[in-house]
C-alpha cells in the first residue's frame, strides 16, 4: 500500500468556524484546495455530492465569512460527530459591509 501523499496544496491545521445548510462545524484543516472539518450535526453526508460551507475568519479586527462550493470527497463517522473531507471547486469573497 502506497503512503504517497495525494494533496495538490499544503494544508493548514487551522479551527474556523464554518456553517452549511443543514447545521454548523469547525475546520480542522484548510487549504486552497480543500477542508476538513468537524460536525455534531446530523445531515446525510455523501462522497460525491456538492455543499455550500461558509466559513467564519477574523481579520484585521473584521469578522469575513468567505463562501465556497465544495465536493464531498470523503465522510469519517466518530459517534455523535461526523468528519467531512471537501473538494473546493468555486469561492467567492466575501462582501464589504456584510
Amino acid at each position: 500500500m502506497s503512503t504517497e501523499e495525494k494533496r495538490k496544496e499544503e494544508r493548514t491545521v487551522i479551527e474556523l468556524p464554518l456553517a452549511f445548510e443543514d447545521g454548523k462545524g469547525v475546520t480542522r484543516n484548510l487549504s486552497a484546495s480543500g477542508m476538513f472539518f468537524w460536525t455534531d450535526s446530523s445531515p446525510a453526508f455523501t462522497v460525491g455530492d456538492r455543499v455550500s460551507i461558509t466559513l467564519e475568519v477574523i481579520r484585521s479586527g473584521r469578522k469575513i465569512k468567505p463562501k465556497c462550493q465544495a465536493e464531498i470527497v470523503r465522510v469519517e463517522p466518530r459517534g455523535k460527530h461526523t468528519g467531512v473531507g471537501l473538494r473546493i471547486v468555486d469561492t467567492e469573497p466575501d462582501e464589504p459591509g456584510k
